[in-house]
């Protein structure tokens, strides 16, 4: 359901339109900056937005680790970095009939929004209140949660999984987060730096994609996510990456928490393809058991969930 691109889709003769025309430099957002994602203010994209960074691509088949850098060449590494970020993709035909807001841009590429994630710092003004209704338990959990890697961006195995409560604050969605050693010193979207011990709320936010649809791919806008091994130390499966099983055992089912009523209505829907049918069925069974505490990421010590 969700992949990462490879090396023949972003660079060569064989590169996607979509990159040829909007280009492959991404923005980070600022829950991946938060997650230890390193976001560079020295590249530009083609839209002419800072805070830049490098986003994982799919391995070789020989195990080969390697991304797409913050200034658009792929680098190919021998070390495991956590601060490298991820860029999601989806299959386009199989959310298509739940896609939001299509239009195609000036760079004439299909936008279209599906799904909801943190994205966004929300202004410190703002953060106040939102903390003052916090500590007087009076902001409404929706019922979502958002999983990470707690673990440090510069060490090894373990996975640590922690998840982040979604609240809703006058119609508003956001997560809560603290600044810690992985993200300490990293400058946000509206210019602040992180500081180590304080209290951050993040925007949950319509996810924007870019369409491919000769590849039949949706690529996501920005960097959403980061804090990841490509690899653990002990399996480097090119089909079983950690970014991999990440996106499909909780990235994919936590964006669609909200898609709930959509996809049972397309169910319903004579109009949704046979085919499509037993796979939305698929994706609510997930979304329903999102409430597991069971990792599906091993090895884990843990999965907690943060207030």
């Amino acid at each position: 359901m969700a992949t990462l691109l490879s090396k023949k889709q972003v660079t060569g003769n064989h590169q996607m339109e979509i990159l040829k025309k909007y280009g492959s430099n991404c923005v980070v957002t600022d829950y991946a900056i938060m997650l230890g994602t390193v976001a560079s203010e020295y590249f530009k994209t083609k839209q002419g937005e800072t805070l830049t960074g490098n986003w994982w691509l799919n391995p070789e088949v020989n195990g080969q680790m390697q991304f797409m850098a913050s200034h658009g060449g792929i680098i190919e590494s021998d070390i495991n970095p956590r601060w490298n970020g991820v860029r999601p993709a989806l299959t386009y035909s199989l959310i298509e009939p739940f896609v939001s807001k299509e239009i195609t841009n000036i760079y004439e590429v299909i936008q279209i929004e599906y799904g909801e994630y943190p994205q966004t710092i929300i202004p410190q003004k703002d953060a106040i209140q939102i903390s003052q209704v916090y500590q007087i338990r009076m902001l409404r959990p929706t019922g979502n949660a958002y999983t990470s890697d707690s673990a440090s961006v510069i060490g090894g195995d373990p996975v640590e999984l922690v998840k982040h409560i979604e609240y809703e604050y006058q119609g508003m969605k956001c997560i809560r987060m603290m600044g810690n050693e992985n993200n300490e010193g990293k400058r946000l979207s509206d210019g602040r730096f992180i500081k180590k011990g304080e209290v951050y709320w993040i925007r949950v936010e319509p996810i924007t994609w870019l369409v491919d649809k000769k590849e039949d791919i949706a690529l996501s806008e920005k960097i959403l996510l980061g804090g990841l091994p490509l690899y653990l130390k002990t399996d480097h499966s090119c089909q079983n990456t950690v970014v991999k099983k990440f996106l499909n055992h909780h990235f994919f089912r936590e964006i669609n928490f909200n898609q709930v009523e959509n996809i049972r209505r397309a169910i319903s829907h004579v109009a949704v393809a046979s085919n499509h049918i037993q796979l939305l069925k698929s994706i609510m069974r997930e979304i329903q058991s999102l409430s597991d505490t069971e990792s599906t990421i091993k090895p884990t010590q843990f999965v907690k969930k943060e207030r």
